[in-house]
Formats: C-alpha cells, sequence, structure tokens
C-alpha cells in the first residue's frame, strides 16, 4: 500500500526542484522574465492630494531637453544621448507633440523589440510621455525598455503627459516622424489624413511661428 505522506512528499520535492531549476534558467536567460518589477514610483501620479515631489520628471525638465533637440546641434556632440520617446499612435503624434519628440507607439512593442532602439544607446536618458497621466502607454513602454537594458534610472516617465506640456503654455510640433517604421499594426497616412498644418516628409510647423 502506498503512503500517501511518503507520496506528497516526494511531490513536493520533485516541484519544488523544478521550480528551482527554472528560476535558475530564467536568471542566466538573456531573455528571461525579470523577477522584480520594473515600474519606478515616479512612473505613476501620486495619490489624490499628495504633491508630486521633485523626484517625478518635471515640465521644465521637458522643456530643457526638448529645446536642445530642437537646437540644431549635432546630438553626436552631446556627452549624453537625450531622447523625448512619444508613445501614442501616429495619427495622434502628426495632430501636435512635444518638440524634437521621435514617435514610438505602443503598439509596436507588442511584436517585441521596436528596430528603432537599434539606433538608441543603451546608456541614452529616455524621457517617454503619452496622452494624460492616465494613459498607462508611458508607463508600459518605460517598464518594456528597462526590460530591454536600458538604465533604469535614466527612462523617466513624464507623467503629465502632453496636456501639462500644453497647460504650461508651450508650443506644440505637427506632423509625421519620417523615421518610424510603419508595421506591425501601424497603419500608414493617406492624403486625406494630413492638412496645411501636417506636411509629410516629418516638416514641423510650431505653433506662434510664422509660416
Amino acid at each position: 500500500m502506498t503512503d500517501p505522506v511518503n507520496t506528497s512528499m516526494k511531490t513536493m520535492i520533485i516541484v519544488g526542484a523544478g521550480a528551482a531549476l527554472g528560476l535558475l534558467f530564467n536568471a542566466l536567460a538573456p531573455g528571461g522574465i525579470p523577477l522584480r518589477s520594473m515600474i519606478l514610483p515616479t512612473d505613476t501620479p501620486p495619490p489624490p492630494g499628495i504633491a508630486v515631489s521633485d523626484d517625478y520628471l518635471s515640465t521644465e525638465q521637458v522643456r530643457a531637453v526638448s529645446e536642445l533637440l530642437t537646437s540644431g546641434i549635432d546630438p553626436d556632440e552631446f556627452e549624453v544621448r537625450f531622447v523625448i520617446m512619444d508613445v501614442r499612435e501616429p495619427y495622434e503624434f502628426e495632430g501636435g507633440h512635444i518638440p524634437g519628440a521621435i514617435n514610438q507607439p505602443l503598439t509596436q512593442f507588442k511584436s517585441g523589440r521596436p528596430k528603432r532602439l537599434d539606433s538608441i544607446p543603451d546608456d541614452a536618458i529616455i524621457f517617454v510621455y503619452c496622452s494624460d497621466p492616465e494613459c498607462g502607454s508611458s508607463l508600459i513602454v518605460a517598464e518594456q525598455l528597462r526590460l530591454y537594458g536600458y538604465k533604469a534610472e535614466n527612462v523617466r516617465v513624464f507623467v503629465g503627459g502632453l496636456p501639462a506640456w500644453e497647460q504650461a503654455g508651450l508650443n506644440l510640433a505637427y506632423g509625421i516622424d519620417p523615421e518610424l517604421d510603419y508595421d506591425d499594426g501601424i497603419e500608414a497616412f493617406n492624403d486625406d489624413s494630413m492638412d496645411d498644418s501636417a506636411m509629410p516628409g516629418g516638416d514641423t510647423l510650431i505653433e506662434g511661428e510664422e509660416q
């Protein structure tokens, strides 16, 4: 007659050993799933009634990088590579975005590592934003970037998103991102989707400037 206690103990030992091997394989595998969250406290808005601390990425910090990226200076001359990443869909980006931002939609992360990341060094400082504090896309992309090897502290979420930029009275840029690879769920633009303020080829018109 089989001893149920002995059988249960053997089962627990087998399961435990399997779990240990699984954790070891996961830790050693290049594409292993991280065993801790890659989300930082400053990736999400503070609870209601709690003021935004200095740890959060501010509009002024984003503005400073935006001005740097649109200054006409060759990025290779900077000691550190800065990137402002708009993770909304192309039609949203076309309708207005932070000047100097690139368009890297969340949808392209769903099929794996976007090819565009090959041109962004691992030590780059990346500011990620989307349509509003509750949209969630910037949070997901920030975590994915960290999973792909970008330094956690260098990937910052601009939790206020585009509304915070506009509320500060700052100008927007218009037009598509000519470097965006249109595949994997992204529909190319057609002529009907464009008007005089959003010209093909990535040309931008800054609000308030003479045309």
